[in-house]
Formats: structure tokens, sequence, C-alpha cells
């Protein structure tokens, strides 16, 4: 079948698909002729974005771990998060004495910044602005306290600070954070 300019402008002879291939090229396109509607999905992914295109990405790691409140006072490390955290959110608790406590916090420098609220094994609670993350405190004499050392590349040292003779398993679900733009 020939092709045919018709009086209207319009174009007929041409079936779908029926130009070879790489006689249309991004040359022979007209500025913006392709937008969003036809392009697949999938069809482009952030290498073919310019720097800074696609707003922020939000990293987020999950890591259970169980803590001897028999250890003496020291540092931990949690490892394993593959990135360096901005941000850390700690849910702690001891299952025999049902004591527990949530925190998070973040270290700038030499400067620690936490929030800590924790419910003793009497059922009283407390909460405050404070360097550590997490406290187990079942009762006046014994105790158990976790700050913020160090934000590392793969995760996080912690400090530790026993007060008595606790005794028991503290479980940590931390949550590992980083806000990039």
């Amino acid at each position: 079948m020939a092709i045919v300019i018709n009086g209207d402008g319009s174009i007929s002879g041409i079936s779908v698909g029926g130009l070879p291939d790489g006689v249309v090229d991004s040359g022979t396109l007209a500025t913006d002729s392709v937008d969003s509607a036809e392009l697949v999905n999938g069809s482009i992914d952030s290498g073919h974005l310019a720097s800074g295109v696609g707003g922020a990405s939000t990293q987020i790691k999950e890591i259970y771990t169980t803590f001897d409140l028999s250890t003496a006072t020291g540092t931990f490390a949690v490892t394993g998060v593959g990135f360096e955290p901005e941000f850390i959110y700690v849910m702690a608790g001891e299952h025999e004495s049902l004591a527990f406590s949530w925190g998070f916090g973040t270290v700038g420098g030499a400067s620690k910044s936490c929030a800590v609220n924790w419910r003793k094994a009497d059922a009283s609670a407390k909460s405050g602005v404070t360097t550590e993350i997490a406290y187990y405190w079942p009762n006046g004499s014994h105790r158990h306290m976790i700050d913020i050392d160090s934000m590392d590349s793969d995760g996080a040292t912690f400090g530790n600070t026993k007060v008595g003779s606790p005794t028991g398993t503290f479980t940590l679900y931390m949550y590992f954070m980083r806000f990039s733009a």
C-alpha cells in the first residue's frame, strides 16, 4: 500500500509497526513529545535522573538482640546495619519482671540527645530527656541504663551502666534510621 498525505494533513498507508527498526530515534522526535503517559513502568530508574532529583531517601534497619543484665558496666557494639545511622529508636523489655522502656536518640559530636520512657516492675512509670536510650529498672536498688556512645559506619556503640545486681535477659528491638537528601 502506498503512503499518502491526505488533503487534511493526515497520513494513510502506514500500519502499526510498519516502520523499520531504527527509522525513528530521539533526534526525529519533537521536544517534549513523549511524557510519562507513554513510558513503560520501571523504564526510568535513579540512574536516569539528574543528581538531586527524586527527593530524600530514608534507610531503616531493624535489629533484634538480647542483652544479659548481669553484664558489668562497659560498652557493646551493634553491627550489621549497613549504613551509619543518624537516629535510633529502641524498645526494650525483660519478661520476668515486666519492666520495659522505649527511647529514641541521636549523637552529634560529643553531644548525646535522647528521650526515654520506662515502666518499673511495680507498674510506676517515668520519662525524661536524658542521655540514656533504654532503662531496665525492676526496683530501686537494681537497674541497667543504656546510652548511645557513637554512631558507627555499620551500626552504633552503646554504653551500659549497671547499678546493683540486676539479672535476666533484656530484649532489645532496635531501629536504626538515616535520612538523606
